[in-house]
C-alpha cells in the first residue's frame, strides 16, 4: 500500500504510523480521514482522541467503518464459517467487543461527541461489491483478517467444509455473468475540532 501511494503520489509524504500513538505534533492537519480503521484498532475511543489531537481546530475529521448487521454478501464469508460449525480455538482471541461501539450509527456517532469533536453527523452507506468468487476466498485462504486467522487454526477437514459452504451460499449470490453481486453496508461519519 506504501509503495502504491507513493507511486501515485511522489509530492506526497507517505510514512507508517500506528494508532493510538501517531508520531505527528498537535494540530498537524487539516484534515484526517480513515477509511475502515477504527473497526481495527480495539480501542476506538483512544484511537479517536489521537486523532482529535493531531487535526488543527476547525479540522474536519471523516471516516468510515462496516456497519452491523452485514448484509449477505458482506457477511458471506462469515455464514460460512458458521454453516461449517467452525470453532474459534481457545489460543486465538475472539474478535475486540469494542467494535460494536462503531458498527452502530447513533455509537459511532456518540463515540465523536464523547471524543470532543462537533458538527457529527453520519450516514449509512450501501452498495454492491462484485467479484468472482475465487477472488473473494483468496483472503481467508491467505490468512488475512480475523476469518483467514480462524481458517488457518482449523483441521483440514473443516477447511474443507467452510469451502464448499461457501460454495453452495456464493451461488445465492451470483449475477447472470458467473460474478458475485455482494450487498454492503458500511457507516460513514464526520465531524469537526
Amino acid at each position: 500500500m506504501l509503495a502504491e501511494a507513493r507511486r501515485a503520489a511522489p509530492e506526497a509524504k507517505v510514512c507508517v504510523a500506528v494508532l493510538p500513538e501517531l508520531p505527528f505534533p498537535d494540530g498537524s492537519f487539516d484534515a484526517v480521514v480513515g477509511n475502515f480503521v477504527l473497526n481495527h484498532t480495539g480501542r476506538p475511543a483512544a484511537a479517536l482522541a489521537e486523532l482529535r489531537r493531531v487535526l488543527r481546530p476547525g479540522g474536519r475529521l471523516a471516516l468510515t467503518t462496516w456497519a452491523a448487521p452485514a448484509p449477505p454478501g458482506q457477511s458471506l464469508l462469515a455464514r460460512a464459517f458458521e454453516a461449517a460449525g467452525a470453532t474459534r480455538p481457545a489460543d486465538l482471541p475472539p474478535p475486540p467487543t469494542a467494535l460494536a461501539a462503531v458498527t452502530d450509527l447513533d455509537d459511532f456517532r456518540a463515540l465523536l461527541a464523547a471524543a470532543g469533536l462537533n458538527e457529527v453527523s453520519g450516514r449509512r452507506l450501501r452498495w454492491n461489491h462484485r467479484t468472482g468468487a475465487e477472488a473473494w476466498w483468496s483472503g481467508p485462504a491467505s490468512g488475512v483478517a480475523f476469518l483467514g486467522e480462524l481458517l488457518r487454526h482449523q483441521p483440514p477437514d473443516v477447511r474443507a467444509r467452510v469451502r464448499r459452504e461457501f460454495d453452495r451460499l456464493a451461488a445465492e449470490l451470483r449475477s447472470s455473468d458467473g460474478e458475485l453481486d455482494l450487498p454492503h453496508a458500511a457507516l460513514l461519519v464526520s465531524a469537526r475540532r
